[in-house]
């Protein structure tokens, strides 16, 4: 079974995944998923000093909090899945070997924590999944104010698919006739944000090319 949720910032919103408001993970096991659509948040400390994790690169350090968030979802029935959004430490994320799952590239943060990376297409539960994430941050602020200051600490230049990633994506979307069944983003398509009355952006173009691009079931985004 998959179960998605919106963005959790952890710890802001993580909340919403205790079994006291998510009560169907009772009976869930970890060959279940709950995949975050963006803006995780568990990679995101920005200064590198406090725990050693020992199944994460060498240099990497956890805070306190984040720690004890990492062994909150460790102890969880199911898998968390996630694909990233603007909210994700791009600096300590890109340490993380990548490596192959369900016919997808993956990082591993833990058996459990896996972040499903972006222009991937992936065969889970029986279902054809492709993946997305970044988007650009609300949280930049201006060259002539926050924004030099605040690089590497609030938001990554990451954030923003590169065009190597946008390419990948339409390669790996094209092996499979641009046939899948979910679509799983952190921003939405610039034709949802249209429809909306929201700005469009980079993102969202790049998005609404693929949404008229593939024939899908559901697709699902957060921001």
């Amino acid at each position: 079974m998959i179960y998605v949720t919106g963005d959790t910032h952890i710890p802001i919103d993580i909340h919403k995944l205790s079994s006291r408001i998510f009560t169907d993970q009772e009976s869930m096991t970890k060959d279940d998923y709950l995949i975050v659509c963006g803006d995780f948040g568990l990679i995101f400390n920005y200064r590198e000093t406090g725990f050693d994790v020992p199944s994460c690169p060498e240099d990497i350090c956890w805070s306190k909090e984040e720690l004890f968030w990492y062994d909150w979802l460790n102890e969880k029935p199911f898998t968390t899945l996630w694909v990233d959004g603007n909210h994700e430490n791009y600096d300590r994320l890109k340490k993380y070997p990548v490596s192959e799952w369900y016919g997808g590239k993956v990082q591993k943060v833990s058996d459990s924590i896996i972040h499903l990376m972006r222009g991937q297409v992936y065969e889970i539960d029986g279902k054809r999944i492709f993946t997305l994430g970044g988007a650009q941050s609300h949280d930049r602020g201006t060259v002539t104010g926050t924004e030099k200051k605040d690089i590497h600490k609030i938001w990554w230049r990451e954030e923003l698919p590169s065009k190597n990633e946008y390419d990948e994506a339409l390669k790996n979307l094209s092996r499979y006739d641009n046939q899948v069944d979910y679509v799983f983003s952190h921003e939405a398509p610039g034709n949802v944000l249209l429809n909306e009355g929201l700005t469009q952006n980079d993102v969202s173009n790049h998005l609404w090319q693929i949404y008229d691009l593939v024939d899908f079931k559901v697709w699902y985004c957060g921001h």
